[in-house]
């Protein structure tokens, strides 16, 4: 018996220690500080979501998932881990049921209210059009996704709701660089996944997980837990090869379910640096590659310009960062916007023109979209191109301060350019000659 006393000393102090961590969160935003700790700038896949338990499950094939039955700051996850009401597997008989396939963008992560999500605009749309018949429009879209992941969650989740039609908005996270080596290539082994999912699913264990986390950060000194390794070269989370068999993957597995597929081309906002991960750029001497954050391009630089720094001294310091970084985008942005402000449009025009030159992810986006196109093109596949529409419109009005988040107006926006397509694709579809869902 006295050999068992260490393991029920053990047992004993972390059930108090949950305890005692459970009732301290009960009245302080402990889970949330918890997080925080364990978050690195990147880290695996160069996202965020894989390090935060509170909110995420690990999987071998999807990497990450949403908790089902959870909810955080107004967002509520339902019972299969999508963000809206709980969902019956089974649909209605003589009803319609679209799956919406996205990363954070669908989601609608700067949207705090569901009703002015794209997703849900479009499903009161169709309702309000087609009143004779149940419709629902569901929201499978998680944070950080890329092609490879939609085609999981496809596979995984989506196929079982036996939709439709599937709308495909994918792109901003396949461009992002992740340390060392590509998804396809990241092996998650499921037996890990099940006692990881066990362990972090108790406070005591996702505090130390954070704590270990931020060890190994400051010991290596770096920011991040998983740091780029320059000697190993530079992955693209999907290279574009890959970007575009997935998507064809995902239009013969949708098509062979029966249902119809869609796809959406991610909106770029004009001007506006588009960095959100690090970026590897080449310094002054043409042969160091740094691994660029950018930081300063925030959600509220734009909104307080002036306001708590002198922008006169601020200039002299992006005048500065030109030229010890000549190839990085924001400080040529960040220059032009003064001269903005100081009213010379041309000074303006000249560096706003350097800063999206500099700009290989934002033209690395497009370039996804072009793929997108290409596929879209070759399979008859009907497309919302909301990198076009979205040009064609003011477009600084229809994202959030991030610069590549939609907000409310870019949802409503992406809903009304939908709903035309699905209304009009509805009205035709049973013609004979229509080849637009072939």
């Amino acid at each position: 018996m006295k050999k068992l006393y260490p393991v029920l000393f053990t047992v004993a102090f972390f059930v108090v220690l949950e305890l005692l961590l459970t009732g301290i969160s009960l009245i302080s935003p402990w889970d949330r500080m918890v997080n925080r700790l364990g978050v690195t700038r990147t880290t695996f896949l160069g996202s965020h979501q894989f390090e935060m338990p509170e909110d995420f499950l690990r999987d071998p094939d999807l990497f990450w998932y949403r908790k089902p039955n959870h909810g955080r700051d107004g967002f509520y996850f339902n019972n299969l881990g999508f963000r809206g009401n709980d969902l019956q597997i089974e649909r209605a008989a003589d009803g319609r049921r679209m799956v919406c396939l996205g990363n954070s963008c669908t989601l609608g992560s700067w949207v705090p209210d569901s009703n002015n999500v794209y997703t849900f605009i479009l499903e009161k749309e169709l309702a309000a059009r087609y009143g004779s018949q149940d419709i629902e429009v569901i929201n499978a879209a998680i944070e950080g996704y890329t092609s490879l992941q939609m085609l999981q969650m496809w596979r995984k989740k989506a196929r079982l709701l036996h939709p439709d039609v599937v709308t495909v908005y994918a792109g901003i996270n396949d461009i992002v660089y992740a340390p060392n080596k590509e998804d396809k290539d990241v092996i998650l082994p499921a037996a890990a996944c099940k006692v990881s999912n066990l362990l972090l699913s108790f406070r005591v264990g996702r505090l130390l997980n954070a704590g270990v986390k931020r060890s190994v950060s400051f010991v290596a000194g770096s920011a991040y837990v998983t740091p780029f390794d320059e000697s190993k070269g530079f992955y693209r989370r999907v290279s574009q090869d890959d970007y575009r068999t997935n998507l064809v993957q995902l239009v013969h597995e949708v098509r062979d379910s029966g249902a119809k597929i869609i796809f959406i081309t991610a909106p770029i906002r004009e001007r506006f640096p588009f960095v959100f991960t690090p970026t590897p750029q080449m310094d002054a001497d043409g042969k160091t590659v740094q691994w660029c954050w950018e930081d300063g391009i925030g959600p509220d630089w734009i909104a307080n310009f002036g306001r708590r720094e002198d922008p006169h001294r601020e200039q002299q310091h992006n005048l500065m960062q030109i030229q010890e970084h000549p190839s990085w985008p924001v400080p040529y942005f960040k220059v032009g916007y003064y001269h903005e402000r100081q009213g010379d449009s041309v000074r303006a025009a000249e560096y706003y023109s350097l800063a999206d030159s500099l700009d290989q992810q934002r033209h690395a986006l497009s370039a996804y979209n072009q793929t997108m196109r290409e596929v879209a093109a070759g399979f008859h596949v009907p497309l919302v191109d909301c990198e076009r529409t979205f040009s064609d419109r003011k477009s600084h009005k229809l994202f959030a301060a991030d610069g590549y988040h939609p907000n409310e107006a870019g949802h409503k926006a992406i809903a009304e350019d939908l709903f035309r397509l699905v209304d009009s694709l509805w009205a035709h579809e049973n013609e004979m000659d229509s080849m637009a869902w072939k």
